[in-house]
């Protein structure tokens, strides 16, 4: 998805789970990545974006993910989920 957006000039941030993904990504180039599971990730995230409102994100269907897009996304955000089932 970020590569995809950055050929359309959307800019995607990613939320990932763990620290270690942050550095996956980075590895291939998206350098907009954030761990949930540091403290203070909502605000690295708003300092990602310059505090752009966040209208888009999402989710794989697993965990927090929704509550934790909520948290970082402006009123009136869409959510789109995707799962396989």
């Amino acid at each position: 998805v970020s590569r995809f957006g950055a050929e359309r000039g959307i800019n995607v941030l990613s939320l990932v789970r763990r620290k270690d993904a942050v550095e996956e990504l980075r590895g291939l180039g998206i350098d907009t990545a954030v761990s949930t599971e540091d403290a203070g990730w909502p605000e690295r995230a708003r300092a990602l974006t310059g505090g752009a409102p966040i209208l888009h994100g999402i989710d794989s269907l697993a965990g927090d993910g929704p509550a934790q897009l909520a948290e970082v996304m402006a009123d009136g955000g869409t959510i789109t989920s995707f799962g396989a089932m």
